[in-house]
C-alpha cells in the first residue's frame, strides 16, 4: 500500500483546477465567509476605536513574517472602512524606532494608542509583550487598544507580571481571536474584551498572482511554534518552505534605511518628526505589501497547501487555495479556526503530517 506522501507525489504534473459550477460555487461561498469576516473585524474596531482623536499605530513587523505584514496592512484597509486614513495616522513605529516622546507628542494625553495584532501576546516572543507592557505603563491615561491577538503564557509569572501591568490602565481594551484567549481575560484582566477575527481578512478577497506549477506547497513553521521536532525540515522526502526574507528587496532596504536613520540619530530624528512620519508611513506600506506579494506568489505555486501557519491558512482562504491545516505547538490555529473558518470549503484541518498528505492528494484528485 503506498504512503500518502507517496500518493501526493505521483499526482504530479496535474492539470489546472476545474472551472466548473460546483467550484465557482464553493470559491463564492468562501467569499462570502471572507466578506463575513471582514464585515464583523470592522464593526468591532469601529467600536473600540474611539473617534476624533489623534490615533498612534505601533509595532510594525520589521522582520521576515508574510502574516504580520498582512495583519498590518488590513489594519491600515480596517481602520480606512472607519474613517482614519492612513495619512491621519500621527506616529507609526516599530520595536526599535519606538520613541515614547514622539509618541506623547504625537498622541497628547487622549489620543487613542493601537497596538499591532498577531499571535505575540504571551511569553513565545518576549520582546513584544515586553514593549506592550511599557507602553501601557507609560500612557495610563491614553485609551489603547490591542488588536486581535493569541494569548498563550508559558510562565505563570510573566502571566502575573502582564495582569499587574494591564490592570492599573482604566482604558484599555484587548481584542482577541479565540475562545480560550477570551475566557483568560475574564478570568484575568479588567481590560475591556472582545473577540474580533484576524485582521488580514479587511484585505478582502486577493486573486492567484501566478499559476500553479506543482501540486502541493508545504509550508512548515522552522521556529519555536512548531509541534514536530525537525523544526519544518519537510516530511519524508517532501521539501519544506518558510516564509522567505525579503530584506534584500529595494522597499526593506529603503524601509530599513530611515528606521536606522531613527535609531540611530533619536533626537534629530524628534526634530523631524513630521517628514520622517510621512517617510515611515510610505515605508512600512510598501514593505508590507511587498512581504505580502512575495509570500502569495509562494503559496499560489501549489495546486493544494499543506501548513502549520495560521496566516498560510488565512491567505490561502484570500487566495482561493484549497489547503490543509496543521496546528502548531499550542493549538493557535485549531482555536482559530474552531472561532472563525470552520465554514471553509477550502479548509481542511489534520491532525498529523500523515493525515495533511493524505487529505492534500483528495483534495487533488477531487479537482482534477
Amino acid at each position: 500500500m503506498s504512503t500518502s506522501a507517496e500518493r501526493a507525489r505521483s499526482l504530479s504534473p496535474a492539470p489546472q483546477f476545474k472551472q466548473g459550477t460546483e467550484v465557482s460555487d464553493r470559491r463564492n461561498s468562501d467569499d462570502n465567509l471572507i466578506d463575513t469576516l471582514r464585515q464583523k473585524t470592522i464593526d468591532v474596531i469601529r467600536s473600540a476605536v474611539p473617534r476624533d482623536r489623534p490615533v498612534a499605530l505601533l509595532d510594525f513587523p520589521r522582520y521576515s513574517n508574510v502574516g504580520d505584514s498582512a495583519i498590518w496592512l488590513g489594519e491600515i484597509h480596517c481602520l480606512a472602512s472607519c474613517g482614519i486614513a492612513a495619512r491621519d495616522i500621527r506616529y507609526m513605529c516599530d520595536v526599535a524606532t519606538y520613541d515614547e516622546a514622539s509618541l506623547r507628542d504625537a498622541v497628547g494625553n487622549d489620543g487613542v494608542i493601537l497596538l499591532n495584532g498577531g499571535g505575540n501576546f504571551g511569553d513565545l516572543w518576549a520582546i513584544h509583550q515586553q514593549f506592550r507592557e511599557a507602553v501601557v505603563a507609560a500612557f495610563p491615561n491614553n485609551p489603547i487598544v490591542i488588536l486581535p491577538q493569541s494569548i498563550h503564557f508559558r510562565e505563570p509569572g510573566a502571566l502575573e507580571r502582564t495582569v499587574e501591568i494591564f490592570n492599573r490602565h482604566t482604558q484599555l481594551t484587548i481584542l482577541v481571536r479565540d475562545r480560550p484567549s477570551l475566557e483568560l481575560l475574564q478570568q484575568k484582566f479588567s481590560a475591556s474584551k472582545e473577540m474580533c477575527p484576524d485582521m488580514a481578512f479587511c484585505i478582502g478577497s486577493l486573486a492567484r498572482p501566478v499559476r500553479p506549477e506543482q501540486d502541493v506547497v508545504y509550508l512548515a513553521r522552522a521556529d519555536q511554534e512548531s509541534q514536530f521536532s525537525d523544526d519544518g525540515g519537510g516530511f519524508r522526502d517532501i521539501e519544506s518552505v518558510d516564509w522567505p526574507e525579503t530584506a534584500g528587496a529595494r522597499q526593506w532596504r529603503i524601509g530599513n534605511g530611515i528606521a536606522d536613520f531613527q535609531v540611530d540619530h533619536r533626537t534629530t530624528a524628534r526634530s523631524l518628526r513630521a517628514p520622517l512620519q510621512f517617510l515611515t508611513r510610505a515605508s512600512y506600506h510598501a514593505m508590507a505589501k511587498e512581504r505580502l506579494a512575495v509570500g502569495s506568489r509562494l503559496l499560489a505555486r501549489g495546486r493544494v497547501v499543506v501548513t502549520d501557519r495560521l496566516h498560510a491558512h488565512i491567505l490561502s482562504l484570500l487566495l482561493g487555495i484549497p489547503h490543509v491545516v496543521l496546528d502548531n505547538s499550542y493549538g493557535k490555529i485549531r482555536r482559530f479556526h474552531d472561532a472563525w473558518t470552520t465554514g471553509s470549503t477550502l479548509t481542511a484541518f489534520a491532525k498529523t503530517r500523515e493525515e495533511a498528505f493524505e487529505v492534500a492528494g483528495a483534495m487533488l484528485r477531487e479537482r482534477h
